[in-house]
């Protein structure tokens, strides 16, 4: 396994993107933690996970433009993941 690259997390996932031997590989957890999916490839991410696979798709971020990766937590809507190990 490469070194992380990036996460994304979504309401029900955390993806962890790793570096990997010309293409990425990824670890998916559920939002409690639990591994469901360790270094899977691209292919076997799009085929297991639709959804994750949609999501880092779109997210990919390219030569052109900017990703923007903020999130607005609300007292209605907290982090499903807890406050972030750095403060605010």
């Amino acid at each position: 396994m490469g070194p992380t690259l990036a996460t994304l997390v979504t309401r029900d996932h955390r993806l962890v993107i790793h570096a990997g031997n010309g293409s990425p590989t990824f670890d998916v957890t559920t939002r409690r933690g639990e591994l469901v999916a360790r270094e899977v490839g691209v292919d076997d991410l799009a085929r297991t996970f639709p959804a994750l696979h949609r999501a880092y798709r779109s997210a990919y971020a390219a030569s052109r433009g900017v990703l923007d990766a903020r999130v607005y937590e609300t007292p209605e809507a907290p982090s499903p993941f807890g406050a972030p190990p750095f403060g605010r």
